[in-house]
């Protein structure tokens, strides 16, 4: 029998570590993050929007302003320290009150390798963005539990009411393959990694799951079951210039043996 909408989102949510995950069409997720948007005060962001009604609770003469990051980002690729910037922008926000000041909180969009390796909103991301096979059109936003009311009311008056809509025929089993893809690939970028670092004719690698490296001791905190399926790295040949692997589920070996080096 295949999932509900509902159960679906659950499963997002548990991942990207909250209890909330909200359905939203990308056109209205995109509006929600333009400089005309959450970036204005908040009673224009309500009619950007169309929200009639933002409620009593939304009144606060600072602007929203969200900051957009990736978990994993860069080249050569590096981790961001999601809970680190978001401790900062918190004590912001606890300590500066002027009207002149920004409400700024943390939105990480995980599209590109998925939510199971990063849970941003428990590490302090107000919203994390993601998408599905099943929902062509959509991406799936979670909310933080301790994302401020205002960003929560705003995202449900865009949100799709998940009742409503089914997912695409087959997409349940097309959701677990990628995870697995994903997992894989994760693995495979850490044999290829270790593999380059002893490659005598490479002369830097960087993957967030090298113990000896600053990046893993926020990696090896943040990220969960694995490290990404990204390796760069610098030849002896070629030193100013990052080439890059990005690990595939095939067997590793395989694609050691492709590197050519």
């Amino acid at each position: 029998m295949a999932k509900t909408t509902r159960e679906i989102l659950s499963e997002y949510a548990a991942y990207m570590g909250t209890n909330r995950c909200r359905l939203v069409p990308i056109s209205a997720w995109e509006t929600l993050l333009s400089d005309d948007a959450l970036q204005a005060h908040v009673g224009a962001v309500a009619a950007h929007v169309g929200v009639a009604n933002v409620g009593t609770a939304t009144i606060d003469a600072r602007t929203l302003k969200p900051q957009l990051i990736e978990p994993l980002c860069g080249r050569p690729i590096s981790v961001v320290d999601v809970k680190g910037r978001a401790r900062e922008l918190a004590a912001l926000r606890e300590y500066d009150f002027s009207a002149a000041s920004a409400i700024s909180f943390l939105v990480a969009d995980v599209r590109r390798f998925g939510c199971e390796l990063s849970p941003a909103c428990r590490l302090g991301a107000w919203l994390a963005i993601d998408e599905d096979p099943g929902f062509p059109g959509f991406v799936i936003v979670g909310i933080a539990k301790d994302a401020d009311e205002r960003v929560v009311t705003l995202v449900e008056a865009v949100a799709a009411d998940a009742d409503k809509i089914q997912a695409a025929f087959g997409s349940d089993e097309a959701r677990e393959a990628r995870r697995t893809s994903r997992h894989h690939a994760n693995d495979a970028a850490a044999v290829m990694a270790a593999y380059l670092r002893a490659h005598p004719k490479v002369a830097e690698v960087r993957y967030p799951g090298l113990k000896d490296t600053e990046q893993f001791k926020i990696a090896s905190t943040q990220l969960v079951g694995g490290f990404g399926p990204i390796v760069d790295f610098r030849t002896q040949e070629l030193p100013d210039v990052w080439q890059r692997l990005k690990a595939t589920d095939d067997d590793p070996k395989q694609q050691i043996l492709n590197l050519g080096i």
